[in-house]
Parts: C-alpha cells; structure tokens; sequence
C-alpha cells in the first residue's frame, strides 16, 4: 500500500519549486535552470538527455529544457 503522505508531500515541494523559480516566466530553461529545477547535477541531465529519457529542445546550437513539458515529464514518472 502506497504512502499517500509522502507523495502529497513530494507534490506539495514540486509546486513550491514552482512558484519559487525565476523561470516561470520563461518556458524554456537552460541546463543549469532545468537541473537546479529537478534538484540534479547538471551531468546527470546530460547524461538522461542523451539516453532519450528527458524532452529537450535545440535552439540553434543551444540546449534548453520547455518547462511545460519538464512539468509534464515529471508528473509521468510519478505514477
């Protein structure tokens, strides 16, 4: 039996890292913004970017993270 405390808990922490950031002005975050938003190492979202296991987008020659879709991917993973 799952702990519904704990994913209230882990839910609740998400919207607060939400409404905290800078960035929700912005839909598109840089690889440091996007890490520092999933509480990683920015190596680790490298390293999930190329393994196909995190939506990305190309800006030109840049990498940038839709914080929609980030916001998206992560409530799949919940589940």
């Amino acid at each position: 039996m799952r702990d519904t405390r704990r994913l209230t808990t882990n839910n609740t922490a998400f919207q607060n890292r939400i409404r905290e950031t800078s960035i929700t002005s912005s839909p598109l975050m840089t690889p440091k913004q996007c890490a520092d938003f999933l509480q990683v190492e920015v190596n680790t979202l490298y390293v999930m970017k190329s393994q196909g296991r995190i939506p990305y987008r190309k800006v030109g020659h840049l990498l940038r993270f839709d914080l929609n879709e980030i916001i998206e991917w992560t409530k799949t993973k919940e589940k």
